[in-house]
C-alpha cells in the first residue's frame, strides 16, 4: 500500500490579503521605540491542536526579520516582531489583538488561520482603526471583503474544495462521500466548498458530521458515518484532531478510503497520532513550488537555510514557514513603496505589488486584494 499520498493544491501566483489590525504580541524581549523600528504584531497558535501550524509560521517569520534586519532593514528601521498565541481560539486573538493595538501601539499585523483572522477582520469591518493585517493559511472566499486594510497570502476554500473534490470523484471515482469536521469557519467552509464540487462531478454526500474543539472521542459521530459505508471519508481541520479521528475511525471498523483537508496533516506528529490509519490517505496542502533543480533559486536557498536552521521537512518548508515569511517580505515590500508607515500608504502600495520576490518565489496582489 502506498503510504501518505498527497494532493498538493499548488498556488501559482499567490493571493495576498491584508487587514487592518493591531494585534496583541508578547514583546521578544527588544523595547522599541515608535521612530526608530517597524513594529510587526504577529498572532499565531503557539499553543493548541494547531500549535505546529504556529510554530513553523513563528520560524518563517524569525528568517525574514533576520535577513530584512541584516540587509539594512526598511529604510534604516529595524523590524521588530511581537508575538502573542491565540491558541486557535477567536477569543484569545481578539484579546491579543487588543493588547497590541491599545499596550504596543503596533499598527502591522500578520496572523493565521481563520479562527484568529476572521475575528479581528469583523473588528476592522465595524471600526475606524489605523491598523493594517496581513493573513496567511485562511481560506475564506471573500475575507478581503471587510476591509481595504485586509489582504491575504493563501488559497481559498473555493479552491481547495474543488481541487479536492475534483481529484476524489474524476480521478479515484470514489463518488459516496462523507464528511467530519471541525464546527468552525474553517470546517464549514471548506465543506460547503467540497460538497458543491462534489455534486458537480457526479458525487453524493451521504452525511455530515461536526466536532468541537478540543473533542476526543468521536466514536458515536463516526458510529453514524460508518452506517453509511462511504466510498470515502473526508475529514476537514486545520489541527491533530483528524489524526485522532481517523485512527478512532480504523477501530470502530470503518474501511473506508480516507481523505483530509489541508492543516490536518500539517506536522509529524499528526502522522504518528494517526499510526496504520493514515495509510494510503489523500489530503491536500498548502503549498508553494519547490524549485530542486536550480540551486541558486529562491525557493532552493530558502528550503536550505530553513533545514539547516530547523532541522524540519518538506511540510514546514512548503507550506506555513514559507508563506508567513513571504507574507512579512510583501509588507516590507509595500512600506518600502509608499516611503512611509501610513497605513492608508501602505495598503494602497500593497495593490502595486506586482512580481515581487520572496523566498517563496514571484508575489502579485491582485484586484481582491490577494
Amino acid at each position: 500500500m502506498q503510504k501518505n499520498q498527497k494532493i498538493w493544491i499548488g498556488l501559482g501566483v499567490v493571493l495576498l490579503v491584508a487587514v487592518m489590525i493591531f494585534l496583541g504580541l508578547r514583546n521578544q524581549g527588544q523595547k522599541a521605540g515608535d521612530g526608530d523600528v517597524i513594529k510587526i504584531g504577529v498572532i499565531l497558535p503557539l499553543t493548541g491542536g494547531a500549535a505546529d501550524i504556529g510554530e513553523y509560521s513563528r520560524q518563517g517569520l524569525e528568517m525574514a526579520v533576520d535577513e530584512i534586519n541584516r540587509s539594512g532593514g526598511v529604510k534604516g528601521k529595524k523590524v521588530v516582531v511581537f508575538y502573542e498565541d491565540s491558541a486557535n481560539e477567536s477569543r484569545k486573538a481578539m484579546s491579543a489583538f487588543q493588547k497590541l493595538k491599545d499596550i504596543n501601539n503596533v499598527h502591522f499585523f500578520i496572523t493565521s488561520l481563520s479562527q484568529s483572522a476572521l475575528p479581528i477582520s469583523e473588528y476592522q469591518k465595524n471600526t475606524s482603526s489605523d491598523t493594517l493585517l496581513f493573513a496567511t493559511i485562511i481560506s475564506k472566499s471573500g475575507f478581503a471583503d471587510a476591509s481595504h486594510n485586509i489582504f491575504r497570502l493563501c488559497n481559498t476554500a473555493s479552491h481547495e474544495g474543488e481541487l479536492l473534490g475534483c481529484f476524489l470523484i474524476k480521478e479515484k471515482s470514489l463518488r459516496n462521500v462523507c464528511f467530519y469536521s471541525s464546527n468552525d469557519e474553517y470546517g464549514k467552509d471548506t465543506c460547503n466548498a467540497l460538497q458543491n464540487s462534489i455534486t458537480r462531478y457526479g458525487g453524493n454526500v451521504l452525511k455530515h458530521m461536526t466536532f468541537v474543539a478540543g473533542q476526543t472521542d468521536h466514536r458515536s459521530s463516526l458510529e453514524q458515518i460508518k452506517n453509511c459505508n462511504p466510498d470515502v471519508c473526508v475529514f476537514v481541520c486545520n489541527d491533530q484532531t483528524a489524526a485522532q479521528a481517523m485512527r478512532q475511525a480504523r477501530q470502530i471498523g470503518i474501511q473506508s478510503q480516507f481523505a483530509a483537508s489541508a492543516g490536518a496533516f500539517g506536522s509529524p506528529q499528526s502522522w504518528e497520532i494517526a499510526g496504520d490509519a493514515s495509510e494510503n490517505v489523500f489530503f491536500s496542502a498548502i503549498s508553494f513550488e519547490l524549485d530542486d533543480h536550480n540551486p541558486q533559486s529562491k525557493q532552493s536557498i530558502f528550503k536550505k537555510k530553513y533545514k539547516e536552521r530547523y532541522h524540519e521537512g518538506e511540510q514546514g518548508i512548503a507550506g506555513f514557514a514559507g508563506f508567513t515569511c513571504a507574507s512579512l517580505e510583501v509588507l516590507v515590500e509595500a512600506i518600502k513603496i509608499a516611503e512611509t508607515e501610513n497605513i492608508s500608504s501602505v495598503a494602497k502600495a500593497l495593490l502595486t505589488v506586482s512580481d515581487a520576490s520572496t523566498s517563496i518565489g514571484k508575489i502579485t496582489c491582485n484586484e481582491t486584494n490577494s
